[in-house]
């Protein structure tokens, strides 16, 4: 072995030594299963991930940081559930409704939701503002992706003809706003 390698291996082994150092003398992090002391405190804490809400400990705690002291073997769960949240439809735009024409909509993390584009006499649905095409359109709720987009209209076009029966006049049409 040459001395270049015998010395990166002790400068790797050193650094290694420090990590493994520093990381135990931040915090006293413990895997789950391990055995703990008599009579020592522990820190728990249960953390949501985005969607979901701590609800309690298997032991009824609702606290999800909580300290105990160690004078037998613990076993906890901790409860989530995922949070419910009430959808507008007219935060989608003017005539968009939910699947069976409803105005809201209680939804969580991986629901489906079918939206509908309603036309109306004087409005056809073109695309929604993302430049999706579809009607109904249907995605599935993430609160970490999901984006706002809003239905985009068209006026509809009518053809306006009119005449005169035979040569007994002329006919002028005019556009006149209101």
């Amino acid at each position: 072995m040459n001395e270049i390698t015998r010395n990166s291996r002790k400068k790797l082994s050193l650094i290694l030594v420090v990590l493994c150092l520093s990381v135990s003398l931040w915090a006293d992090i413990i895997p789950s299963g391990d055995n703990v002391a008599c009579g020592k405190k522990v820190k728990i804490t249960a953390t949501h991930k985005t969607g979901y809400e701590f609800v309690q400990w298997s032991d009824g705690n609702t606290e999800p940081s909580r300290e105990v002291i160690v004078t037998k073997d613990l076993d906890l769960t901790a409860i989530f559930q995922k949070i419910t949240v009430t959808m507008q439809a007219s935060d989608f735009g003017e005539n968009v409704t939910f699947e069976g024409g409803a105005t809201s909509l209680d939804v969580q993390i991986g629901d489906e939701v079918k939206l509908y584009a309603a036309e109306t006499e004087c409005q056809a649905f073109e695309k929604w503002s993302d430049g999706n095409t579809d009607n109904p359109r249907t995605f599935v709720y993430d609160p970490e992706t999901f984006a706002q987009f809003t239905a985009v209209y068209a006026d509809k076009l009518f053809k306006v003809t009119a005449k005169a029966e035979g040569n007994a006049g002329t006919i002028t049409i005019e556009l006149v706003d209101e």
